[in-house]
């Protein structure tokens, strides 16, 4: 009676795993546009904001750990069915779980990077820092515009040169292009430089 119990258990345990697995790796490819813009507006949003913006690897970071799960679920059935094969008892759930609880940093460390700009100058927060740094508008030293030329893909991106050795770089998307100017007057007004576009071909 026991066992039959266990079994049904490990069934059910064994549906939840593989629906919610589904339901996770489908979710990957758009919830995390969703969820990074949602956090970061409760958290972050003021009227004195010129422009507030996740990079693309803070959407990479949330997706990355979403398609974690289900490839852990994944492992975790093949590994538990090649034991079976062999009759061996599996006694690695833990392992996995543990594995699993890896993504909960992901997401967190993908919600909290963002960069704005506003009166005061650059507002960054890097994936590997969980406190915002500013940088006032005389840190910069210069800003060097970059294009890159990838397979006839062309995008650009923007390396703000800080008076520390510091060095951001901002995606060249839309919003940053309606500020760019602004940001440009702003720099030069406090001794900063604008430097000649570099081209790279990838």
């Amino acid at each position: 009676m026991k066992l039959r119990i266990k079994k049904a258990d490990q069934d059910d345990i064994d549906k939840i795993i593989i629906v919610s697995s589904a339901i996770l790796l489908t979710l990957s490819f758009f919830a995390p546009v969703v969820l990074i813009q949602f956090v970061q507006e409760i958290l972050h949003f003021s009227y004195d904001h010129w422009l507030f913006t996740a990079p693309r690897r803070a959407f990479h970071t949330v997706m990355g750990a979403m398609i974690l799960l289900p490839a852990l679920a994944a492992a975790y059935f093949i590994v538990r069915h090649m034991l079976y094969k062999k009759n061996s008892s599996f006694k690695a759930g833990g392992i996995f779980l543990a594995a699993a609880l890896l993504s909960l940093p992901m997401v967190l460390v993908g919600l909290n990077h963002y960069y704005y700009f506003d009166n005061t100058g650059l507002h960054y927060n890097s994936l590997s820092s969980i406190n915002e740094t500013v940088y006032s508008w005389d840190d910069i030293s210069a800003i060097e515009p970059v294009s890159i030329n990838n397979g006839g893909r062309l995008t650009f991106q923007y390396i703000f040169i800080f008076k520390t050795g510091d060095e951001v770089i901002i995606e060249g998307t839309d919003e940053f292009l309606r500020y760019r100017e602004k940001i440009y007057e702003r720099v030069k007004d406090n001794g900063g430089d604008i430097l000649e576009r570099r081209e790279i071909s990838g």
